[in-house]
Parts: C-alpha cells; sequence; structure tokens
C-alpha cells in the first residue's frame, strides 16, 4: 500500500514540476526571472542579441554570450506569442495574445500596428518574401505584408485554435495545425489538404530547409511527413509530455525540441527517426519555446519557470551523429 501511494505522489510531482530526470548538459547562462512567465525566444541574425517574450507582454533583449540585459518593453496587453528580427537585425516584429501584430525598431521605438484582430497565438515571419503568416483563436490563418503589415489572405483552415504554423521558402507550401488534431497543408493561395485528423495535439510544425519533410511535435512523439507521397511516420523519443516548440539544426537533420505538460525536456532529436543526440539541462516547470541561432552558436530556451538559459554551443563536443 505504500509503495502503491509512493508511485502516485511520484507521478503527480512529476505532473506538477514538469521536470525531466534526463542526464543534461548545464546552461551556460540562466537568466532568472526574466519574465513572469516566458513564452517566446529569438536570436537576432548576427547572433548577438537574444529576445524574449512573456506573459506580461514585456519584450527584453539580452546580449550574447553572457546574457546581459539591454533593453526592455511593454509591447503588448497580455502575452507575447511571435518574435521576428528583420531589415538586418534593424526591426522587430511581434504579436500578442492581444490579437495585434506590431513592427518596432530595435531600441523599441513603435513603428506600425495591426490591432482589433482575433488572438495570434503562432507568428511566422518570411522576409524574403515580404511576408508573415499568423495563426488565430477563432481557426483562421491569416497572411499579411511585412512591410505595411496590410493583410492579404484569411482562411478559415480551423474549427478549434489554430497552434502552429510553419512556412517553405522551397516549395512555398503553408502548414497549420489545430487544436482538435488536424493538420492542414497547402500553397499560397491555392486549396489545402488535410494530412492528419486524430485525437494527438500537434503543438508545433516546423518545414526542413529542403522543404520536402514536414516535422510536428505532438504528445511524446515526433511526426514527421514526406510531402511527395504525404506518408506519415510516427517517431517515438526521449519527451514524456507533449513537444511545445522545436527549431532546426545542421541542415534538417537535427531538430531541436522542448516539452511541457509532464516534461521539461530540452532535446536535439534524429530528424529521422527521433533519437536523441544531446540532452541539455531541462526547466524547472514547462517548457514553451527552444531557438538556435543562425550560425548555430547558441541555444536559447523559456519556460513557465520564468527563466531564459543560454547555451553556448561552439563550446560543446560535435553533436552524436551516430544515431
Amino acid at each position: 500500500m505504500f509503495l502503491k501511494i509512493s508511485i502516485i505522489h511520484i507521478f503527480l510531482f512529476s505532473l506538477i514540476s514538469c521536470q525531466s530526470l534526463a542526464p543534461s548538459i548545464p546552461a551556460n547562462v540562466i537568466i532568472e526571472n526574466a519574465h513572469g512567465g516566458g513564452s517566446v525566444v529569438k536570436f537576432n541574425n548576427s547572433e548577438t542579441i537574444l529576445a524574449s517574450g512573456g506573459w506580461s507582454g514585456f519584450i527584453r533583449l539580452w546580449e550574447t554570450p553572457k546574457g546581459t540585459k539591454i533593453h526592455s518593453w511593454k509591447a503588448h496587453e497580455g502575452e507575447i506569442t511571435g518574435l521576428f528580427f528583420s531589415n538586418n537585425d534593424k526591426q522587430i516584429i511581434s504579436s500578442g495574445y492581444d490579437g495585434s501584430i506590431k513592427l518596432w525598431t530595435a531600441n523599441g521605438e513603435l513603428i506600425k500596428e495591426r490591432n482589433a484582430l482575433p488572438t495570434i497565438l503562432s507568428l511566422v515571419v518570411i522576409e524574403e518574401q515580404e511576408l508573415i503568416i499568423t495563426g488565430h483563436n477563432n481557426g483562421m490563418v491569416q497572411t499579411w505584408n511585412l512591410s505595411d503589415l496590410a493583410p492579404l489572405e484569411q482562411r478559415k483552415q480551423h474549427n478549434s485554435p489554430v497552434r502552429s504554423v510553419a512556412y517553405s521558402e522551397q516549395t512555398h507550401m503553408i502548414a497549420s495545425s489545430g487544436s482538435n488534431g488536424d493538420v492542414m497543408l497547402w500553397p499560397q493561395s491555392e486549396p489545402s489538404i488535410k494530412l492528419l485528423s486524430s485525437f494527438t495535439d500537434i503543438r508545433t510544425l516546423i518545414f526542413t530547409q529542403n522543404g520536402q519533410v514536414l516535422l510536428g511535435g505532438g504528445w511524446f512523439d515526433l511526426y514527421r511527413w514526406t510531402l511527395q507521397d504525404k506518408k506519415l511516420q510516427i517517431l517515438d523519443t526521449e519527451h514524456h509530455g507533449i513537444i511545445r516548440n522545436m527549431d532546426l539544426l545542421d541542415n534538417g537533420t537535427t531538430v531541436a525540441t522542448i516539452s511541457r505538460q509532464t516534461d521539461s525536456a530540452v532535446l536535439f532529436l534524429n530528424s529521422q527517426n527521433g533519437m536523441v543526440k544531446q540532452r541539455f539541462q531541462s526547466h524547472d516547470l514547462c517548457g514553451t519555446d527552444i531557438a538556435v541561432s543562425k550560425n548555430q552558436s547558441y541555444l536559447a530556451t523559456t519556460s513557465d519557470d520564468a527563466s531564459v538559459r543560454i547555451w553556448w554551443l561552439n563550446q560543446l563536443s560535435p553533436v552524436d551523429t551516430s544515431n
């Protein structure tokens, strides 16, 4: 009886704390209380600045590699849901739970904004095509012109909140996932097809660099579609919760992942089979976002525990590619 109660207590503790027991590489920098709760991280293209956003609507800028605070400003009423550096790192694009998209100088001066929109849950920016894509809590996927934030095309793609949107610059395909388990795929301005309809919740989507593979993060597993034949592989991973966000490195052969719910693991996975390449220090509470800098010098994460963490990847041993 005692053993049964102890096991239950251990499970409940892991459920509440979202901790991972996997061995890990400690972060080089841990910025405690960076936000009331962290929601998004993004490096600039020159790898000199990390931007982070949180539940309270503040954007904060941190100098790399040491994580020294540079600047902070109130950007949105409520959670920051997307960040992107543009115009040679001179500008920042942000989206928020308040339903607004805003264009800022790197010093936090507002240039343009688009308000009175349904809540934005996901944001993708394709600077080369002057394109912004947003996913909303009413099931809509909206495209925008980057330079003036003018609306372009709006689609009712889901009958549930849009968890994630992704774009392939090679094939010009857009993908989105809904909280009801649907994953949709379509070329710009053309009809869409349904890749998946299930009970699982795909929280994050990303195309590999050649645009021929779409990856999705679900409960415990990595979903991998080869788009030529629309074939789906479901790959087991070490995550014990839902994969909340992803980023790519090593030309798409490695996917950086962070999870939440019963887990807060930070992993580098083989994008073809889901096997672990490297494990990193997990957060104390549920993970929310992960980012790899452009030249793969740094890794950053944030979490419900309010911290922002930075790893200096250029000082690590080479990633294990044997799996």
